[in-house]
């Protein structure tokens, strides 16, 4: 993995709720030319499957869970299900997120057309992670398995007022590492001082996602701040809708940005690669 020129943790990819620029067939033979691996994801839950036919085909595309309420309840049964259907020689942890259909006041300015007519007869309501303002049990349970199986937590759609109850009951779970998925999009909604404060954590990774820019939810300043005022912080597209530049068009744009920034070569890999494996790797 060491060898990789980068490592998407957030790359969607079909079959999934909305249509998509890839599977991965196509995404494949890309990413073998582009020397970069992702995390497949899908909102309809699991990507563990294809991305083990795609790793048996030499393709550096990696499973992930989210925990939607069309997978079904959340359960700390659904993950351990997950891992029983990869193949026992995967090397990589499975990527968990949390659930990503949930209900905000600030719908997503991006346009996007669901993959079929009856997708509406599915549970797509909101999961809650919070009773009565505490981590419901379910998620407990869930962080718990963080301890003892190869698994990595990120945090979904969960809003800010989700975001500071999870990280305590991460921590006292002694979860190894907690990604906080885009959290400058308003749909998650921490600003910079919450993400100053909550650096402060060496477990908590800090995703940067291009799609927060494209949409305009972030400045060029506040993304250039983030950089230079943040550990951890692992770059990440969340692309793979059709009318979104595609992954190739993502790490050309990406690099030369960085480049312009006058990073050095070694922080790049950072944000590129280096601090997603770390994630990754680390051990509780």
């Amino acid at each position: 993995m060491e060898k990789l020129d980068f490592l998407d943790l957030h790359f969607h990819i079909a079959p999934d709720l909305y249509v998509r620029r890839h599977d991965v067939l196509s995404l494949g033979p890309l990413l073998q030319r582009l020397n970069g691996g992702v995390y497949a994801k899908s909102h309809l839950g699991s990507t563990i499957e294809v991305a083990s036919l795609a790793q048996k085909m030499g393709y550096p595309i990696f499973g992930s869970l989210v925990l939607n309420r069309c997978l079904g309840p959340l359960n700390y049964r659904t993950v351990l299900s997950a891992l029983a259907r990869r193949d026992p020689e995967e090397t990589m942890p499975l990527l968990v997120f949390l659930p990503t259909l949930k209900a905000h006041a600030n719908p997503s300015r991006l346009k996007r057309n669901y993959r079929h007519e009856f997708i509406h007869e599915l549970d797509l309501d909101s999961e809650m992670l919070l009773s009565e303002g505490k981590v419901r049990d379910e998620v407990r349970d869930l962080f718990k398995l963080g301890r003892d199986y190869p698994v990595r937590f990120a945090s979904g759609h969960a809003h800010r007022e989700e975001i500071f109850p999870l990280v305590e009951t991460a921590q006292k779970e002694n979860l190894s590492g907690f990604l906080l998925t885009h959290p400058t999009q308003p749909c998650v909604g921490l600003n910079h001082q919450d993400l100053l404060d909550l650096s402060r954590l060496e477990f908590i990774y800090f995703e940067q996602t291009a799609l927060t820019r494209r949409l305009r939810y972030q400045s060029d300043a506040a993304f250039t701040r983030i950089l230079h005022e943040l550990p951890r912080v692992i770059l990440a597209s969340d692309f793979g809708q059709p009318n979104c530049p595609d992954i190739d068009e993502w790490i050309q744009q990406t690099k030369f940005e960085l480049q312009s920034l006058q990073l050095h070569s070694a922080d790049q890999k950072k944000l590129l690669l280096e601090n997603a494996l770390h994630f990754l790797s680390r051990s509780p």
